[in-house]
């Protein structure tokens, strides 16, 4: 007849080979790599016009910063779903591929550039709250100095890793020049690929787990 003790020891023999896999060598640590496309419903641009009190927000199409013949600012939007990230997961690197067309314009001498990228947070739509709103770190890289045709790859580690921390499905982009026009008549914006296109922007994501 076992005492209660010798049953005690028993159950807590049998739960920790549980907690180890079965007693088969322990937990096993997983590394995966996603190749995330952006999501075509928050990705796309807000123009605000010249008079600085209406916005025009469309979702796919580029993401092109600049202003326009009217003299409005353009900004630039991406956003990538991470969702299938299992919870606990350590982002490990994340990388944005993106690919710049040929420029519309000279925008990034009338508008003296680069173009930045912010790290955001927009809503389920895009929309005038996008604009400066939602913003989770301001200029975090650079994304190009020059309207040199060609796919280009940014680290992005610590915004995404932010936002896996934080529990947040998605990862945002804002681009944009410092100087929101030139004044001229005519547009000047960079051009980079939405998603959907050949050549999309997507987020490559290195994560850990255990299972």
């Amino acid at each position: 007849m076992r005492t209660l003790s010798s049953v005690s020891m028993l159950l807590a023999s049998v739960l920790l080979l549980v907690a180890c896999g079965g007693g088969s060598g322990g937990r096993e640590v997983v590394q995966q790599t996603l190749n995330l496309p952006g999501v075509g419903t928050n990705s796309g641009t807000i123009v605000l016009s010249s008079g600085g009190s209406v916005f025009f927000p469309t979702s796919g199409v580029n993401p092109n910063p600049g202003d326009t013949a009217g003299n409005g600012q353009q900004k630039g939007y991406l956003r990538f779903d991470h969702s299938s990230i299992p919870a606990g997961a350590r982002v490990l690197s994340a990388t944005l591929i993106i690919t710049q067309e040929p420029a519309i314009g000279t925008p990034y001498s009338d508008l003296n550039g680069p173009v930045l990228v912010d790290h955001v947070q927009t809503g389920a739509t895009l929309d005038m709250d996008d604009w400066v709103g939602g913003t989770l770190g301001a200029a975090i890289l650079t994304l190009a100095t020059a309207a040199t045709p060609g796919t280009t790859t940014h680290d992005v580690t610590q915004a995404v890793a932010l936002d896996v921390a934080s529990q947040r499905a998605t990862t945002d982009f804002r681009f944009y020049f410092a100087q929101a026009t030139d004044a001229g008549s005519d547009d000047d914006q960079a051009v980079f690929l939405r998603p959907g296109q050949l050549n999309e922007p997507r987020l490559e994501i290195v994560i850990e787990f255990t299972q």
